[in-house]
This record gives structure tokens, sequence and C-alpha cells, in this order.
């Protein structure tokens, strides 16, 4: 369980790091003011490092922070777990040779595994750091003697996954099975020129899916709730790699119990919420546009029909299930589908069926504010309504 004094932790990660920020007069404090909660849930509950042997014990766990632009963020990490990083070394952030310059590097600040900048090099460096821990685990461990047995944390960002090194790197994780590979991404959809979704709207999951890794959705990635139960779903694979999607956005709080959501997600898809009677038909959507489902579920009672509202993050896992469930949540009988994913259609004709309809983002090159190129694309409650109506 979490209480305030974990809220106080994060947000003292947040303080350290912005504090130094505005004292160089330089930096990034976007990520960690964003990502603090899911690096103080993996810090405190999950990585295992002696920050005593300052980086000397074999078989410590390795975090690679490969969005290194946020390095203020690992500086107050390692500052708060014990490392040789003191607070006026926080203080000297960016400054002539000090401890704790822009970017991580390796061997300048004590607790840093990795030097970071260039964006996907971290997330492939974390690759090669799983790599190694298989071999040798493969090579030395015996029974009763896992001499080498460590976890690879990365923490990655949308700019990670736009290079194609980070692409490469993760192919090759996917089909080496490096189950104790575990990347955090900080989806928050922008980027230095503005919002990503102007150049960047591929299915991140999806894709991670088709290398051979595990996908986890974690809809809200300030609970800290959500994000210690994902970590614990991922450490639990064993022959996959896995990639944590924690959103950022501004998105509303779905009124649904942590239960049915943690279940739902572990079997790939699950029925948000019923129809109130007999259904006429479903939205099946997944991340941020399940609340937009919703609210069109809303509208559409008002004009008589009644819908049920699913949720599909993970395509894989919802293949795995039954054939009893995965009809207990799309019905075979009801014809009238519709997805919705501010992503390409590609793959949903599967779920939407002969006779329902796909809303989707397949363009791309478009910037404005996202309220309005999700509204221009389609990406609205009217939209959503009006394409089921002619259905």
């Amino acid at each position: 369980m979490y209480d305030q004094v974990d809220q106080l932790g994060v947000n003292t990660l947040r303080t350290l790091s912005i504090d130094a920020i505005q004292r160089a007069n330089s930096g990034h404090p976007g990520l960690p003011m964003g990502a603090a909660p899911m690096a103080y849930v993996l810090w405190t509950r999950h990585l295992k490092i002696n920050p005593k042997t300052h980086m000397n014990w074999v078989n410590r766990d390795r975090f690679v922070l490969s969005a290194g632009h946020g390095s203020a963020l690992l500086y107050s990490l390692a500052h708060l777990a014990g490392y040789d990083v003191s607070m006026d070394d926080l203080k000297n952030f960016r400054e002539w040779k000090s401890n704790t310059p822009g970017h991580p590097e390796y061997g300048c600040t004590d607790g840093v595994e990795a030097t970071t900048g260039p964006l996907g090099q971290g997330i492939s460096m974390a690759v090669g750091m799983a790599m190694a821990e298989a071999h040798l685990g493969k090579k030395f461990n015996r029974e009763g003697y896992p001499v080498m047995d460590h976890y690879t944390y990365a923490l990655i960002g949308d700019g990670d996954l736009m290079e194609g090194i980070a692409s490469e790197a993760a192919s090759l994780a996917g089909h080496l099975k490096l189950g104790k590979l575990i990347a955090l991404y900080d989806s928050n959809g922008i980027s230095l020129d503005g919002k990503t979704s102007a150049s960047f709207t591929e299915n991140v999951g999806a894709r991670f899916e088709a290398y051979g890794w595990q996908y986890i959705l974690v809809e809200d990635g300030f609970n800290l709730e959500e994000i210690d139960k994902a970590i614990v779903q991922a450490k639990a694979e064993g022959d996959k790699p896995t990639i944590l999607v924690l959103s950022r956005q501004n998105l509303d709080t779905l009124l649904i119990s942590k239960e049915k959501v943690f279940d739902g997600v572990e079997k790939g898809g699950y029925v948000v919420q019923e129809a109130d009677k007999e259904a006429d038909g479903i939205l099946i959507a997944t991340g941020s546009e399940v609340g937009l489902a919703l609210k069109a579920k809303e509208e559409l009672q008002k004009k008589g029909k009644d819908v049920s509202v699913v949720s599909l993050p993970s395509w894989e896992r919802f293949e795995a299930q039954s054939e009893e469930y995965k009809n207990t949540v799309i019905p075979p009988e009801l014809k009238k589908r519709m997805t919705i994913e501010a992503g390409t259609t590609y793959g949903w004709a599967k779920y939407a069926g002969n006779h329902g309809v796909m809303i989707g983002i397949d363009e791309f090159g478009i910037s404005a504010p996202s309220d309005i190129v999700l509204r221009e694309l389609g990406m609205s409650v009217e939209n959503i309504v009006s394409r089921y109506l002619e259905m």
C-alpha cells in the first residue's frame, strides 16, 4: 500500500530535480515532473541495489535512463538512495566539471550505469546489459546458486522510440526472449518540436508485441499502486521482455474498480461498461480512447442506441484467452461494432468485423494543438456517434 509518505517521496524527487534545473537555468523539467512516480516505485520497491558498494556489486539490478535529458531525476534518485551524490552536487547541476553533467555519464557520477543522451542509445545499451546477464547466468548459475539473476530496467521516452536503433535493439531483445528486461515508457505525447501526434502516431504496444515483448498498459502514470502491480506482472513473465506504457495525457478518471482493470488488462481485453438493457452494438477502444467511447455511449443512449464499451489494450493477450471469454467480451452475434484508436486502423478489421466501422488515423504530418488535431481527424464524440448511427 502507498500513502502520503510515498507521495511526499515522489514530490521530493520532483522538487529536488526542478530546483537543480532552475539553479542551473538549463535542463528539462518535464521528465522529472512526470516520471517521478514510476521512478519512485521502481527504486523503492523493486530495484535491487546497494549504494554502499558504489556499483561494485556485480549482481545488482541495472537502471538506465535512456531519456538522458531528464538527468536531474536520476541524480535526485541517486542522492536519496545513498549513492555518492551530495546536495552540493545537485546544486552544481550542469556546472563546469561538476559530478552532475547535463546528460548522465558513466564513470562520472556514482549510480549512473550508462552514458545516455542520444535518443535510442540508452534502451539499446539496456538490451546489451540484459544480454550479458542472460549469458552469464547461463554460464555460471547452478541449482540453488543463482550467481547472476538481476533485472535491467530502462526508462524510455517518445524520442527513443522514434529512433531506428531502438527498433533494432528491441527486435533483438524479443528474439532472445530477454525476460529480465523491463522498459518503462514515459508516454507523454510531447517533444521539443511540440505534440508527438504531428509525426508519431503508431501503436507502440502492437509494435513491441510484434517484436515478441509483453505489453502492459498503465493508463494512469501517476497511480503508484497501478505502476507497482504492472512491474510485478512484468517480472513474473520470465520469457519475454516487457514494455510498460505509462500514459501522462490529461485523461478523465474512469469510474472502474482497480481489480476489474487489472484483471481485464491481464486478459488483453474486457467490458468496461455493459449495455443497460439489450446491446445494439459495441464500441471497442484502447488507451485514452476508452474515455471517448464512454462519452459516445452516453450520447448514443440519448438517441435510443444502447451499446457496451470494451477496452482492448492487447490483441496478443486477448487472443490467448478461451473462446468462451472472448465471446463474452465481443459477442459474435453483435455485428454493429466500432473500433476507436488514435492510430492506424491496421489490424482492427478482425474486431470490427465485416459490418463494422474502424475509426483511426491513417495519415501523418498534421500539426496543431492536440484537441484540434484529434477533432479534425475524427477522434471526437460527435464523429463517433454520427458514424455509429450510419451503420
